[in-house]
């Protein structure tokens, strides 16, 4: 399933205060090969770190 949702739409369903919080949020979660963005889509690449990073 695919949705499209901008930053803002990130930001405000986490509680984060901005779009660039967001953006800084995703950038480190690249260097770290969390996730990557293909075809301006997240997929994820390690589905362990984001549940602790979440904390579920």
């Amino acid at each position: 399933m695919v949705f499209q949702i901008t930053n803002d739409d990130n930001a405000g369903f986490c509680g984060i205060p901005t779009r660039n919080s967001v953006s800084r949020i995703l950038c480190e979660l690249k260097k770290e090969g969390v996730i990557k963005i293909v075809n301006q889509k997240i997929v994820i690449l390690d589905i362990d770190y984001l549940k602790q990073y979440v904390q579920c």
